[in-house]
C-alpha cells in the first residue's frame, strides 16, 4: 500500500457530513420499523415504512446541514463586512455590542437578518447598519439601526425590485 493521499480538511468534514445523515436516516429506519412492527405486529409493513422513512430522514438532515452551514457563511460575512466598513476587528464590535442591551437586541437582530438574507447588497446594508449602531453611544441612534434593521427584514429582493 502506498502512502495515505493528503485531503483537504473539507473533504473530511464532507464525508462526515455525509456518515452523519446515512446515520439519521439508519436511525429513523429502525425506529419507524421497531414501533410498527410492536404496534401492529406485521413485520413487512414495518420494514416498508421504515425503509421509506429512513432515506427521507437522511434528506431532511442533509438539508438542514446545508442551510446551516449557508446561514453561518452568510453571518460571517456580515461580521467581516460591518468591521471593514469601520476599519474595526469584527470581534471588537461583538464585544462592544455585549455591553449595552439595546447593542445586544440590534446584534441579534443583524445576525438573524444576515442569516436568512439572500442578496449580498442587503447583507451589506445589514452590515453597515449593525457596526455603526454598535459603535455608538447614543441610544436614540442604536434604536433607529433596530428599526431600519426589521424594516430591512421585511424587505426581500422582489420588494426591492417593486419598489
Amino acid at each position: 500500500m502506498g502512502e495515505l493521499e493528503e485531503r483537504p480538511r473539507g473533504a473530511y468534514v464532507g464525508r462526515i457530513g455525509a456518515a452523519f445523515d446515512r446515520t439519521v436516516g439508519n436511525l429513523v429506519n429502525g425506529w419507524i420499523t421497531a414501533a410498527i412492527t410492536v404496534t401492529t405486529g406485521s413485520p413487512e409493513s414495518a420494514t416498508m415504512y421504515g425503509g421509506l422513512a429512513g432515506p427521507v430522514a437522511e434528506e431532511l438532515s442533509f438539508g438542514v446541514r446545508h442551510l446551516l452551514r449557508r446561514q453561518d457563511e452568510r453571518l460571517s460575512q456580515m461580521l467581516q463586512a460591518a468591521g471593514e466598513s469601520v476599519g474595526e476587528d469584527p470581534i471588537s464590535l461583538i464585544a462592544a455590542s455585549l455591553k449595552d442591551p439595546n447593542k445586544v437586541e440590534l446584534l441579534a437582530r443583524a445576525s438573524e437578518a444576515a442569516a436568512r438574507a439572500t442578496a449580498d447588497e442587503k447583507i451589506d446594508t445589514i452590515s453597515k447598519l449593525f457596526a455603526v449602531g454598535a459603535l455608538c453611544d447614543d441610544v436614540a441612534i442604536v434604536d433607529d439601526h433596530v428599526i431600519a434593521l426589521d424594516t430591512l427584514i421585511a424587505l426581500d429582493n422582489p420588494h426591492i425590485r417593486l419598489l
